[in-house]
């Protein structure tokens, strides 16, 4: 009978070490299966809560082309200043968003704004946010739907392009028929007392 020699020192802990990483590396697979799976779940109830709804359908209303009449009022409790606009609104991403594209005239100035327009199910809100070529800045509103789903009221701040003044925004959107609504604007300036400054038809 010959005596087993025992394996150098060396050798075994090379020998543990080999067997922890392969316990490991079995774990670890098995861990990342796991994560994989409970990421993939997720991202479902994701896009489940992400999926259109009642409100999406407001925002349905608007797309197509429009023709409107506008005023506006640059100063309360003066003659309004008539313009007519085209609005093209298209949608965006499944519906989710519109994107809405005014052209206009004022005063011999032609203009374009950019509207994009959505609803957020998390804030549960809807939010616009507006671009024009008659300046650099940007104006964001946030709003929500009366419950007949015809009358949806925003609000928001903006800048006063001409003296950097910030003023408040407060707008009613009101659908009349099925091609037929109004936006009407209105504007609160520091120490000042709210006034209309704009109506579309």
């Amino acid at each position: 009978m010959n005596r087993i020699k025992p394996l150098p020192m060396r050798k075994r802990i090379m020998v543990f070490a080999a067997v922890i990483l392969l316990g490991i590396g079995v774990l670890a697979e098995e861990s990342k299966t796991a994560y994989l799976e409970s990421l993939a779940k997720e991202i479902k109830m994701i896009k489940e809560f992400g999926a259109l709804n009642e409100n999406h359908k407001h925002l349905e209303y608007f797309i197509g082309d429009w023709e409107s009449q506008v005023k506006y009022w640059f100063q309360p409790d003066t003659e309004p200043v008539m313009d007519k606009q085209e609005i093209q609104v298209i949608p965006l991403i499944e519906g989710r968003f519109t994107l809405a594209r005014l052209k206009g005239n004022l005063l011999g100035t032609p203009y374009e704004i950019d509207v994009i327009m959505g609803y957020d199910s998390v804030k549960k809100e809807f939010f616009s946010i507006s671009f024009s070529d008659l300046g650099t800045g940007y104006s964001i509103n946030t709003g929500v739907l009366d419950k007949t789903g015809k009358i949806r009221t925003d609000t928001g701040s903006g800048d006063d392009s001409a003296t950097g003044e910030k003023v408040k925004i407060r707008a009613v959107t009101t659908i009349i028929g099925n091609d037929k609504y109004t936006y009407e604007s209105y504007q609160t300036y520091p120490g000042k007392e709210e006034f209309k400054s704009m109506e579309v038809v």
